[in-house]
């Protein structure tokens, strides 16, 4: 008789990653005793960042209008086409300018924000 393995199907070798052992490195420090008590680390965070400056930000200063030489420009190219009109066709011109003086004006001193 030939000879028989002791068990024709054996289970298969546990495999496993053995346990390392690690270093901490980024122990907590400073004011925050307990790592998870997050309004402490808040506070350490913005205290270290007070310290290094970075929360003190100066607004740009504010840049110069361009509004008032618009609107200049704008009345005085608009005028010259509606004075044309007011030679064709008096009335008519006459009304446009109104219409589009007080509109312009409007628009750009009411309406519109300065930029």
């Amino acid at each position: 008789m030939p000879p028989v393995a002791e068990d024709p199907d054996p289970l298969p070798k546990p495999h496993s990653l053995k346990p390392k052992a690690f270093d901490r490195v980024n122990a907590p420090g400073g004011a925050s005793v307990d790592p998870n008590d997050i309004r402490l680390t808040l506070a350490d965070n913005l205290n270290r960042a007070n310290k290094a400056g970075l929360n003190d930000v100066m607004p740009p200063p504010p840049r110069r209008s361009r509004r008032r030489r618009d609107y200049l420009l704008a009345m005085v190219f608009g005028n010259l086409v509606l004075i044309v009109g007011t030679i064709i066709m008096p009335v008519f011109g006459a009304a446009g300018l109104i219409i589009y003086n007080v509109g312009l004006t409007w628009i750009v001193w009411g309406v519109m924000d300065d930029y």
